[in-house]
């Protein structure tokens, strides 16, 4: 049986280098974190929606102040997830039948900000309506602004944000 000789010095070498190379690569993939989604895609919003929300009074771009719902007390920063999600419309609301505290169900996508697309809302006493509502922040532009690096699973954010009514996603 032969003995194994010790790596000679070109070989060490090799070896060196291609660790080297392997470890680069591993740092770099490490220090890209997790890819964020782009933005949703454009939609419009359905003719029953633009129907139900011209029957309740809310005029388009006509913004509340909405929150994550399960938060109480001051807004505060909080972590969101990607999928469905609850936002509760602050005191105010849009008249006697679309009241501060109705509850919009909306599909939440995280990307470079948190965007969401909210299609039905439910009042305190239970009535329910079709509608299209985006989330902007308080500087106007699509989308809340992130507290965070931009995890692709969650997303840290204020939770006071603009609820704005829509008739088109953007």
């Amino acid at each position: 049986m032969k003995k194994s000789q010790p790596p000679t010095s070109s070989l060490k070498k090799s070896l060196r280098n291609a660790g080297c190379v392997a470890g680069a690569s591993l740092a770099l993939a490490c220090a890209s974190g997790a890819q964020v989604l782009p933005p949703p895609d454009p939609e419009d919003c359905p003719q029953a929606a633009l129907t139900a929300m011209e029957e309740l009074g809310i005029d388009i771009g006509d913004d509340r102040i909405g929150t994550f719902t399960g938060y109480t007390g001051d807004p505060r920063v909080i972590t969101v997830r990607g999928g469905s999600g609850s936002i509760k419309l602050a005191t105010g609301g849009y008249g006697e039948q679309f009241p501060g505290g109705t509850v919009l169900s909306c599909r939440i996508t995280l990307g470079e900000r948190v965007f969401g697309h909210c299609n039905w809302a439910r009042t305190k006493a239970g009535k329910t309506w079709p509608v299209c509502f985006e989330l902007h922040d308080e500087d106007g532009k699509l989308g809340v602004v992130r507290k965070d690096d931009g995890n692709a699973d969650s997303a840290r954010i204020f939770n006071a944000f603009d609820v704005v009514p829509v008739r088109r996603f953007k």
